[in-house]
């Protein structure tokens, strides 16, 4: 019921290939910027390479460790004032720690800018 009768679903060998095919549905090509936190695994960042676009690393907040929406809007305005809005934000629950959801989506809304959750480190978490 809560997903209605318009979906589709695809099943992956894991979080990074869901990435790589989120990145792909939207539209992120070469010389493309995505912005991403600086403190994640490897395997948040490398399909922003696989697409051969410009990872734009974001420092973390110190309660969650995870992406500090006040530096996601400098990045953002950082990186429109030179004239390449990004594509889209990866968004981690580090070490089962939910990012702060609520915020990192209010100023992806406000630029316009997809987020792409990177849960697999969330088992068993909760926001």
């Amino acid at each position: 019921e809560f997903l209605q009768d318009d979906v589709s679903v695809a099943a992956l060998n894991s979080g990074t290939s869901a990435i790589h095919l989120a990145l792909i549905l939207l539209g992120v090509k070469a010389e493309d910027d995505v912005i991403c936190q600086s403190m994640t695994f490897s395997a948040s960042a490398n399909p922003i390479l696989y697409q051969k676009a410009i990872p734009v690393f974001v420092d973390s907040e110190g309660e969650t460790w995870n992406i500090c929406p006040q530096n996601l809007e400098i990045a953002i305005k950082d990186r429109i004032a030179k004239g390449k809005k990004p594509k889209a934000i990866i968004a981690v629950h580090l070490y089962g720690m939910p990012y702060k959801v609520d915020e990192v989506h209010a100023v992806a809304n406000k630029y316009e800018i997809p987020v792409i959750e990177d849960s697999a480190e969330a088992l068993g978490s909760h926001y």
